[in-house]
């Protein structure tokens, strides 16, 4: 995917973040991402797309979710 020739942008991110004192539970925050891919990928099959999240702890008690998503069909090649 890294050397797809022929787009500018291969790649697009966005954060999901809770306020400290939200403290989402582990199967709170895996709802969220269930929402997200399904709204972010409506009608598409999952072995067309490809995104990975990563979860940060804040010390102070916040969290929030790096979300990275290869902007291309990847049954397509298309952007």
């Amino acid at each position: 995917m890294n050397n797809s020739p022929g787009f500018e942008r291969k790649f697009t991110s966005t954060v999901i973040a809770w306020a400290p004192e939200d403290q989402p539970t582990d199967e709170q925050i895996e709802a969220v991402l269930d929402e997200f891919e399904k709204t972010a990928w409506a009608g598409l099959e999952p072995d067309r797309y490809s995104w990975t999240a990563v979860l940060h702890r804040e010390r102070g008690g916040g969290v929030h979710v790096h979300i990275l998503a290869a902007q291309c069909d990847l049954q397509t090649g298309r952007s």
